[in-house]
């Protein structure tokens, strides 16, 4: 059977799979309108001029946005999505349970950028320096 993309405004499709994911997991979930909020966010943070720059840029969707207090225990966890761009739009690659990142202030608001190699030569190359 060929495995068919989930773009992320299917959101049946990309509720399913996060569910999946999440299990019996009721902290720090996530749902389809925080992924396209995020995915948005992604779009307007890298400012591309066409979506067909942004191919192959990976984004990592997470529900981290409060901070743990250093008394807390245990391991947080939190739903994590990841998504990839072709061009046309964001497609779901896949969503698991993960540790916590809190490192940066993008990584708080639930949003991580990975850019591929065309991306970033793209980016570098509408940089005009005087």
């Amino acid at each position: 059977m060929k495995a068919t993309k989930i773009y992320s405004d299917n959101c049946e499709a990309l509720t399913t799979a996060i569910n999946a994911a999440e299990g019996k997991a009721t902290a720090r979930t996530l749902n389809p309108d925080f992924v396209s909020v995020r995915l948005r966010d992604a779009e307007e943070v890298l400012r591309w001029p066409s979506k067909k720059a942004l191919k192959g840029t990976r984004v990592l969707v997470h529900a981290s946005t409060e901070k743990l207090p250093s008394t807390y225990a245990f391991r947080a966890e939190s739903t994590q999505a990841l998504f990839e761009h072709d061009g046309k739009g964001w497609y779901f690659i896949e969503a698991k349970r993960g540790t916590l990142r809190q490192s940066s202030d993008r990584s708080k608001r639930g949003l991580e950028i990975y850019a591929s190699d065309a991306a970033k030569e793209h980016m570098l190359s509408s940089i005009r320096f005087c």
